[in-house]
């Protein structure tokens, strides 16, 4: 609603936010659609549609298209905003905490995505009595749990009604729960939000019931002209209707409206009907009205036969809650046996409606989803209509009546007031349930709508049924009320000033009427009482047994007459005037009663009333005269007189409607006569119908044939255009879609709607570039275009072809394919070859290609000039150059296994020798595969041609190590054995046997780490897994074992996993040397390197330690005697500065190769360069000297003989020894 043009209450801050949970599944698309139309902007609202996983949902982007408030998607923390509809992402289950959103995946679980009750039960938790849980269209039962939490926490629930859903199950389940407050057609449901919501707020005074406001201004007309009072309504929903009216009527402001309306009174009748909100159904909420039917059956029970069943139904609108409530009376009736009565009084405020109601005619489609019985019992089917039963609509009396102003009905069993207190502010709420106390018996029921509910304690009303707002009345019977003032609207009446002179008013208009004025009633033209004035003791009587409110049944029988002919003469007579006399009472209490009528117009009422005033004649011979035959004369005469006056008011009225009669019996003999002409025209036009029926019916067959064939043909085109694997959008010449295939939703954003809108307006799921450009150029120019399209890692191809019809171009066909796939397939294709061909040139291996009987080769990989000595395009050119390398003893062995594996899909494999240029001889082997070529094509080989050379050689030697390991293991004195991969022993042999003592049989199958100490158990394991670690390298670890008999033998035990690819892969080769004597044998080796040390001091031969990199770092007293210098001249200098050139470069690289393991030792003459500078000859021999320790830094040990003196070496040189 524009601020500008009518302005609104503002909420107030001291409570919190509305929020509004909104669930449905199949078909809730169209119902969300109409629901969205016209939301409050006082609320936030959450939706929660269940939707598919596998696809992207563009339920945001169609539902922003129906509403005037921002649609957005959700994500998890987001805030919640007012006057926003969030909608919940698919496959996500939504919360809501704290003002904000939580977004999980959703669990995995049967039930569909997102969860409906998991948004409702947290609505309720989060809003409390501010949450509104709505669920729509859709199969299934989610949501029914959440309402129930709506409920609980004293919120408000909502459901469509199930006979406009598409799929009516999920709004069914929650009706079935017994706790929905409302059950509405969707586009109702914003009306009643509204009227919730804007009812939810203080009844504060604002700025548009000010003084001089067009509001107060627009309240005064509509009680002036109508006597209906604005003010009773509730801001939100008044302001929202008067702003339709405006719009309707294209006004701006407000005040704009109040002028019309000063012109056009007729408007305020528009105003008050659209004010009247229309949402009614047989036995809408039928949860409740089941309730009640059990209420009043027991009502019922309690009457005495011949008493009436009195009930009233008000704010009925079209009737339909009244016939309703009249079934229920009807059917407790006929079970009981018929021996009680039943009238029914419906009422409403508009004229319009009650002339609906009053007719009983409505679509038949209304009563679909009542009982067969209740159907055929109540109703009567008249084409597409159905009609209330005339004994059921007897028991009616339909009235224009308004239940917050005029006086109720009385000694009511049954009162129904539903869905009209909620527009109603609270003070006018007060008053209708002041005159529904008073209209109820003690102990009658009273029903309300779903989101209303009746004031409880002493002296108002118990609760029945709280989930069907059902109550019971504990009031005692009042006597109602002379008058009922018109309420004033909140701060109507301005200062205190004027409120103080209108109140002195009104108490002078009360004390003259009591004090001077005569009784009066006010009745309609039917004899109704409207309003009654005064103390009218004795002119009205109650009669026993049921009354229908009129006046000929109240009045006292002695002035019936009288006051009938007062009636006719004031509605019939010119002045509107009459006036007679009458005698209440009999002997001493008789009374002569003046009774007066005067005719008059009411604008709110639009018919004739009369104004009936009672006062007594101050007669003397009613007032103890003593002259009794003067009086009795007097009497007499006035008696008779009145009967005259009376007589002649019936001989007017007899001749009046004598005159009515004549008058209609003419007009009906002109009827006739025009009746028969125009039969005569009807029958020669009958005539001629008859003759044009004979040629339609020629061109309806023609007609009919030609729409089969055209059906047909549209079917054939629709199955085409269904089985399409690509989305075909058709559109005019100025672009506008006149059809489209399902799978065009892939690409662009359709619904059946937008059967007629531009390609343009539509939104588009894939970006194409110039759309409606490219579009014009195709239909212009006749000549379509084909291109690409890439969007991530999707690939479409776009089309856009003329579409001709009768050589001309009408229009353009769009089509776009997902080529994703092929795309890939080619792509990956692409990558294969570039990949096979890579791998083809990298491998070793010669790949090729040839005929299947190897006559011709295809394709030849790079590799085989390698193995062949030719180039690959000479074997391609000519395949002999592969045919004549094969090792002649090999070539017929080869033909032969060739020419055998020719079938498609056989394989072969071999080996044989070929001979390269320069006649050496190597072992290849060829594995080739036969391929059936496509229909139509031959088939071919494919294979690679492998250098097995060194294969075969290390099969020789494998055979000769494999003898060799049997017989160091069976013949070796070291303890061996085999394990699994797991640590469990394969074989052992003897000497392992020995180690750790048993039988062969005890041993094998169990697990090495049984036998080993309990200590080293945990080195144990991580000695097999730093084996098993580096396969083929090994490692080792001293480990103590556990003798059979309980004694402990040390061992060195080194494990080795083979490496994989044989049948050996994983197994583990264990051998141990037994250290048990290791003690002695390292007191033995430190008492020898004690001697080793003195001996390198002490011996004579020269000896020097040096670094891998030649660097001295030790030098004997021997060796430094004969080079002449002294060891800490020589230590940390390189041995090269003292060697003699010649000898450098020798010396250099034999002691590199030692450094680098190539040699283990080796011996040489060599010459170094003394301190004097002469030259000395020694045979020096030298080794490297292996580290003990890891971080140990490895040295070589040289020993020297001096053999300068010795002339027959020379400078000859011994290798490695």
């Amino acid at each position: 609603m524009n601020p500008k043009r009518l302005p609104s209450l503002e909420r107030n801050e001291d409570t919190g936010p509305w929020l509004v949970g909104i669930g449905a599944s199949a078909g809730g698309l169209d119902a969300l659609s109409s629901l969205l139309r016209g939301l409050p902007d006082r609320a936030t609202y959450v939706i929660a549609q269940h939707m598919s996983a596998s696809r992207p949902s563009l339920l945001t982007e169609v539902l922003s298209r129906d509403s005037s408030l921002p649609v957005v998607e959700l994500s998890d923390g987001l805030p919640l905003a007012p006057a926003t509809i969030y909608v919940a992402p698919p496959n996500c289950d939504v919360e809501v905490l704290g003002g904000r959103f939580i977004a999980r995946q959703a669990a995995k679980r049967v039930s569909p995505q997102p969860s409906v009750d998991l948004l409702l039960q947290s609505i309720a938790q989060e809003a409390e009595k501010r949450s509104v849980g709505i669920v729509m269209s859709g199969t299934g039962s989610d949501g029914s749990v959440g309402i129930r939490a709506i409920h609980r926490c004293g919120g408000v629930t909502m459901v469509q009604d199930p006979v406009s859903a598409a799929f009516p199950q999920m709004p069914q389940s929650a009706l079935d729960t017994g706790v929905v407050d409302h059950v509405l057609l969707p586009e109702d449901i914003a009306d009643v939000l509204s009227a919730l919501i804007e009812g939810a707020h203080a009844e504060a005074a604002s700025d548009r019931w000010l003084p001089n406001s067009p509001m107060r201004a627009l309240a005064g007309q509509t009680r002036e002209a109508t006597g209906w009072d604005i003010s009773d309504y509730k801001d939100g929903t008044l302001g929202r209707q008067i702003q339709r009216r405006m719009d309707a009527l294209d006004l701006e402001t407000i005040q704009d409206y109040v002028d019309f309306v000063r012109e056009n009174p007729g408007e305020l009748a528009n105003l008050r009907d659209s004010m009247l909100v229309g949402v009614t159904s047989f036995f809408r909420d039928a949860a409740a009205f089941d309730a009640l039917d059990d209420f009043v059956s027991a009502a019922v029970e309690q009457k005495k036969p011949g008493e009436t069943v009195r009930a009233w139904a008000a704010g009925v609108t079209t009737g339909e809650e009244a016939y309703t409530l009249a079934i229920i009376l009807a059917e407790a009736v006929r079970k009981r046996g018929g021996d009680v009565q039943v009238k029914i009084y419906a009422t409403d405020v508009s004229d319009r409606a009650l002339e609906t109601a009053r007719a009983g005619v409505y679509p038949s489609e209304v009563v679909a989803g009542l009982p067969p019985e209740i159907r055929e019992r109540y109703f009567t089917e008249a084409g597409i209509t159905v009609q209330i039963v005339k004994r059921l609509r007897d028991l009616m009396v339909f009235a224009k009546h308004d239940v917050a102003r005029d006086p109720p009905f009385l000694r009511m069993d049954v009162v129904s007031c539903r869905n009209v207190l909620i527009y109603l502010i609270p003070r006018a709420q007060k008053r209708v349930f002041a005159n529904l106390t008073m209209a109820l018996n003690p102990g009658g029921l009273l029903m309300v709508g779903p989101a209303e509910s009746a004031p409880l304690g002493a002296g108002k009303f118990d609760v029945v049924d709280e989930a069907a707002r059902i109550y019971r009345s504990q009031a005692p019977r009042r006597t109602a009320r002379a008058t009922q003032t018109v309420p004033k609207p909140p701060g109507y009446l301005g200062t205190a000033a004027k409120a103080a002179r209108d109140d002195l008013r009104d108490s002078m208009r009360d004390l003259l009427l009591d004090e001077f004025g005569p009784s009066a009633i006010v009745v309609d033209e039917m004899g109704a009482i409207l309003r009654q004035f005064g103390d009218l003791t004795g002119i009205l009587r109650l009669p026993k047994g049921d009354s229908d409110y009129e006046i000929g049944s109240l009045i006292d029988p002695q002035l019936r007459t009288e006051v009938t002919s007062v009636i006719t003469q004031s509605l019939r007579g010119a002045d509107g005037r009459a006036s007679h006399r009458a005698v209440l009472g009999e002997d001493a209490d008789a009374r002569v009663v003046r009774i007066r009528g005067r005719r008059f117009q009411a604008n709110s009422v639009g018919r004739p009333l009369v104004l009936l005033s009672f006062s007594e004649d101050a007669v003397s011979y009613l007032s103890g005269a003593p002259d009794e035959a003067t009086a009795d004369d007097g009497a007499n005469a006035q008696q008779l007189d009145a009967a005259r006056k009376h007589l002649r008011a019936l001989t007017q009225a007899l001749e009046s409607s004598n005159e009515s009669l004549q008058a209609m019996n003419e007009e009906l003999q002109s009827s006739t006569e025009e009746l028969q002409a125009s039969n005569e025209e009807l029958q020669a036009s009958n005539e001629e119908l008859q003759a044009s029926n004979e040629e339609l019916s020629t061109v309806n067959d023609a007609l009919t044939t030609r729409t089969g064939d055209l059906s047909e043909s549209n079917a054939v085109l629709e199955n085409m255009q269904d089985a399409l694997e690509f989305g075909l959008v058709l559109v005019d010449r100025h672009q506008r879609i006149m059809r489209f295939s399902p799978l065009a939703v892939r690409v662009f954003g359709l619904l059946p709607q937008d059967i007629g809108t531009p390609i343009g307006r539509v939104p588009r799921h894939v970006p194409i570039d110039d759309l409606e450009s490219r579009v014009d150029g195709v239909i212009r120019t006749g000549k379509g275009e084909i291109s690409e399209v890439m969007v991530g890692r999707k690939t479409y191809m776009f089309q856009i072809m003329p579409y001709v019809v009768d050589g001309w171009v009408r229009g353009a066909v769009i089509a776009l394919s997902d080529l994703s796939e092929l795309s890939e397939a080619r792509s990956q294709l692409r990558r294969q070859l570039e990949e096979y061909q890579s791998l083809s040139e990298a491998v070793p291996a010669m790949v090729y290609r040839t005929s299947t009987d190897m006559g011709r080769f295809f394709y030849v990989s790079p590799s085989v000039e390698g193995l062949f000595g030719a180039t690959a395009a000479e074997v391609v050119a000519d395949a002999d150059v592969i045919r004549s390398r094969v090792h002649p003893d090999d070539a017929e062995r080869v033909r032969r296994v060739q020419q055998a594996c020719g079938a498609a899909g056989e394989s072969c494999e071999l080996d044989y020798r070929i001979v390269g240029r320069d006649d050496s001889v190597r072992f290849v082997r060829d594995m080739n595969r036969v391929v059936a070529g496509e229909p139509g094509r031959d088939g071919y080989r494919i294979g690679t041609v492998v250098d097995v050379t060194d294969l075969h050689t290390a099969l020789h030697d494998a055979e000769r190590l494999r003898a060799h390991f049997e017989a160091i293991f069976t013949d070796t004195d070291m303890p061996m054995a085999t394990l699994d991969e797991h640590g469990a022993f394969l074989d052992v042999n003897v000497p392992m046997l020995t180690l750790i003592g048993g039988e062969r049989g005890r041993i094998v199958g169990r697990d090495i780490r049984r036998f080993v100490h309990e200590g080293d158990r945990d080195l144990e394991a991580d000695l097999l897994d730093q084996a098993a670690a580096s396969p083929g390298v090994g490692a080792h670890q001293l480990i103590r074992f556990v003798r059979s008999d309980g004694s402990v033998r040390y061992g060195q035990q080194r494990v080795v996993v083979l490496p994989s690819g044989g049948s050996v892969a994983g197994m583990q080769l264990v051998a141990i040397t037994d250290l048990t004597d290791l003690e002695f044998a390292t007191r033995a080796v430190r008492r020898h390197q004690r001697q080793l040390v003195g001996l390198f001091g002490n011996s004579p031969a020269p000896m020097v330690i040096i670094d891998v990199d030649g660097v001295f770092r030790q030098c004997n007293s021997a060796f430094c005697q004969l080079v002449g210098y002294r060891e800490e001249e020589l230590v940390g200098r390189p041995c090269t500065e003292i060697t003699h050139p010649d000898d450098v470069a020798e010396d250099r690289a034999l002691i590199g190769e030692l450094a680098q393991g190539k040699r283990v030792s080796f011996t040489l003459n060599k010459k170094f360069v003394t301190r004097s500078g002469s030259t000395v000859r020694v045979r020096k021999f030298s080794a490297r000297v292996p580290s003990a320790e890891d971080d140990a830094e490895e040295v070589i040990a040289q020993i020297m003989i001096d053999i300068t003196a010795d002339t027959t070496t020379g400078s000859h040189r011994n290798g490695p020894v």
